[in-house]
C-alpha cells in the first residue's frame, strides 16, 4: 500500500518541531557534508531548518510514490507513468498531519525507509545527488532518533558508562 501523504507530513512536522526545540537533540555531525547548511544552521532559524527538510522531505515522497510503483508496475502497464504522476500530486498537494509523539516519529520514518525499495528504481536508473542524501538523511536520522529514545529511559540513566569490574 502506497503511503498517504498525512504519513509523511506528520513525520516532517514532527521531526522539525522536535528540531527546533529539544537543545537536547541536533544534526549529526554525519550528514555535515551533505547538509552543511542544515548542520551549522542557528537553532533559532526555524524556517530555514524548515525549509531544508520540506526539501529532503518532498525527495522522500518522490522515492517512495516511484519506487512503490516500479515495484508494482505489472498492475500499470501502459499507465505508469501517468499514475506515477497522478499520486505525486497527491503527495505534492495534501497539506494534512496529524500530531504525534518521538515514538510515532521513529517508527513513521522507519516505515518510509521500508516503503522505499530501491532495488526497483536501481533496475531503471542511479538515484540523483538530491535523493543519495535524502536516503542518507533518512537512515541516519533514523538511528539518531532511536538511540535519543534510549538514553531518555532510566535503564539506561542507571547503567555505567565505564566498565571496570568482574563480578
Amino acid at each position: 500500500m502506497l503511503l498517504n501523504p498525512i504519513h509523511f507530513n506528520s513525520a516532517e512536522k514532527k521531526l522539525v518541531r522536535w528540531l527546533n526545540t529539544d537543545e537536547n537533540f541536533r544534526i549529526p555531525f554525519e550528514l555535515k557534508v551533505d547538509y552543511p547548511e542544515l548542520y551549522g544552521l542557528d537553532r533559532y532559524d526555524f524556517e530555514a531548518r524548515k525549509m531544508m527538510i520540506a526539501n529532503i522531505f518532498k525527495n522522500l515522497k518522490r522515492l517512495s510514490n516511484l519506487c512503490w510503483h516500479l515495484q508494482y508496475k505489472s498492475h500499470y502497464v501502459g499507465t505508469l507513468n501517468e499514475e506515477v504522476q497522478s499520486s505525486q500530486v497527491q503527495f505534492d498537494t495534501v497539506k494534512d498531519a496529524i500530531k504525534i509523539n518521538r515514538y510515532g516519529l521513529l517508527k513513521a520514518l522507519r516505515c518510509i525507509n521500508y516503503q522505499i525499495e530501491l532495488s526497483h528504481l536501481i533496475e531503471v536508473r542511479q538515484l540523483d545527488d538530491d535523493e543519495r542524501k535524502a536516503m542518507k538523511f533518512l537512515e541516519v536520522m533514523i538511528n539518531e532518533i532511536a538511540l535519543a529514545i534510549v538514553m531518555e529511559s532510566e535503564k539506561y540513566q542507571e547503567a555505567q558508562w565505564e566498565i571496570t569490574k568482574t563480578e
